[in-house]
């Protein structure tokens, strides 16, 4: 202790600072923390709707304009059918099938005498899908007698895909 009676003061003044400097410092970390906090916040926040933004721009109307597509029946082809070569042919023309002098790309048909070969076009079926494949049509009267593919193996049943005859648009609720 000093004599002027002040070195009781100085200590516990120097003990005081101490104390007050070991409280300051845990007070500067949290405030540090809570601003980087809110800052993380901020920012998270601005992208997350920049994010949303993004989505409705690249989503918003066509997703959902898309109609709905009404198809007639399917015409399933089988040997033994009661089915006219003419009427097959109107059948053909009806869904777009072009005549043609050679048969190589879905589409396209030939008549060749009581035969019709064809392209089938690849369709999406409500049990699976049908690829698009060579089939030759042979008939006898009014009769479908066989069915063969390119190699002239026979076929039991092919499927011609449906005809759209209409749609729903859900934007402008109409039917078509």
């Amino acid at each position: 202790m000093h004599k002027n009676g002040r070195g009781t003061n100085l200590a516990a003044g120097r003990k005081r600072k101490r104390k007050t400097h070991g409280r300051k410092t845990p007070g500067r970390w949290w405030r540090w923390l809570v601003i980087v906090t809110l800052l993380g916040i901020i920012v998270a926040s601005v992208g997350v709707v920049l994010l949303d933004l993004l989505i409705r721009a690249k989503f918003n109307g066509s997703k959902w304009a898309l109609p709905a597509h009404v198809y007639s029946r399917s015409l399933e082809l089988y040997p033994g059918q009661a089915l006219r070569q003419d009427r097959f042919v109107w059948e053909l023309q009806q869904l777009g099938y072009r005549p043609s002098s050679t048969v190589n790309s879905a589409g396209e048909y030939r008549i060749s005498g009581n035969q019709v070969q064809l392209y089938l076009r690849a369709f999406r079926f409500w049990d699976g899908d049908e690829s698009a494949r060579y089939v030759a049509a042979t008939f006898n009267g009014g009769t479908l007698s066989r069915l063969n593919d390119r190699r002239g193996q026979p076929l039991g049943l092919v499927r011609l895909e449906p005809l759209m005859i209409g749609g729903i648009y859900p934007e402008q609720v109409e039917d078509r």
